[in-house]
């Protein structure tokens, strides 16, 4: 369900930035999916994103514990916008900077016996979420552009960008 969410999001994004000048989607070592949009002038760009991490709640959300329910795990997951600056050195070599914030939830997963009701989870606690992380991107002429960072949330960010 919640990965429905994120490609529709995507989606959103993706007609969004027709007026922008590109979009970046990558992916981080502790399950973060990122993805934003950029707009360019000369070699300065502004981003602007959306990053969610999946790791393992159950996609129905209840209240409280029923009743007759066993716990099967714990976790956290947050998700965050994300507002940063990159430029471009050399014509090439892309450093970028950013900022996240959002909110960052944990949760118990429980699994019930009885065949009417489907596991669920429960939100425990929430936090706000903060980070912040620089990434190095070498941008080649025709509108690609690897690039790996760090962020102090998402951990190792590894992804692409495609420029028009």
């Amino acid at each position: 369900m919640k990965k429905n969410i994120v490609v529709f999001i995507a989606i959103l994004l993706i007609i969004e930035c027709q007026g922008q000048e590109g979009i970046s989607l990558s992916q981080s070592t502790n399950n973060t999916f990122i993805i934003d949009i950029f707009a360019r002038g000369d070699n300065n760009r502004l981003h602007f994103g959306y990053s969610h991490q999946f790791n393992g709640q159950k996609g129905k959300v209840e209240k409280t514990k029923l009743d007759g329910s066993t716990e099967t795990e714990k976790g956290k997951y947050f998700w965050t916008c994300d507002l940063g600056y990159s430029r471009i050195f050399f014509n090439h070599i892309a450093v970028h900077s950013e900022l996240s914030i959002g909110g960052s939830k944990k949760f118990t997963n429980f699994k019930d016996e009885r065949d009417y009701i489907d596991d669920y989870s429960v939100i425990t606690s929430r936090n706000l979420a903060v980070g912040i992380g620089l990434k190095l991107g070498y941008s080649f002429k025709f509108g690609f552009e690897p690039f790996i960072g760090f962020n102090t949330l998402k951990k190792v960010d590894i992804g692409a960008r495609v420029f028009w």
